[in-house]
């Protein structure tokens, strides 16, 4: 682990004690109106992951806004951003390599019910946006290290992370 990683993985700690008694609330699936899924826009299976979780959960009549990230200094140039779907890069993230950028501000200031990552990136971004958002519930994939950022956490495979999602929310309340 560089440096870098370290004071990052030290800011996530002093974040996780700020908010070590915030107030989680598990929404019945069927009735979040909000959701947020953050990913690793680099890896393409993970992509498709998030546009058809957020197909699924469209269809039930939730909002849902993505927000990916790739890690670069700039954007694809085929990249196509639609409303609900939303991207930061490297410029976006300050010295220690955690997010910075007022868009993301803005999307971890947004009450989702449930705010998902579903990226397999060890990064400290990933559990950063997490601890920093003001969702009433954070799910991710199991992660030993970073176990403090979910309210809820999936140890799943790459190819049923949706249905176990899915059916975890929908058992919750």
């Amino acid at each position: 682990m560089g440096i870098k990683q370290r004071i990052g993985l030290y800011y996530y700690k002093a974040e996780v004690k700020k908010k070590k008694h915030r107030d989680r609330r598990f929404t019945p699936l069927e009735n979040a109106k909000l959701i947020g899924v953050v990913f690793d826009a680099d890896n393409d299976v993970e992509q498709k992951t998030a546009l058809q979780l957020a197909e699924i959960l469209r269809g039930q009549k939730k909002e849902v806004l993505l927000m990916g990230y790739f890690n670069a200094k700039k954007f694809p140039p085929n990249l196509h951003i639609a409303y609900g779907n939303e991207y930061f890069n490297r410029t976006h993230l300050n010295w220690a390599g955690l997010p910075v950028h007022i868009n993301l501000k803005s999307y971890l200031n947004t009450t989702f019910d449930y705010l998902i990552n579903i990226s397999t990136n060890n990064s400290v971004i990933f559990p950063y946006l997490m601890v920093k958002s003001s969702a009433k519930c954070t799910v991710g994939r199991y992660s030993q290290t970073f176990a403090d950022a979910y309210d809820l956490m999936l140890d799943t495979r790459e190819n049923d992370f949706i249905a176990q999602l899915l059916h975890y929310l929908q058992k919750i309340g």
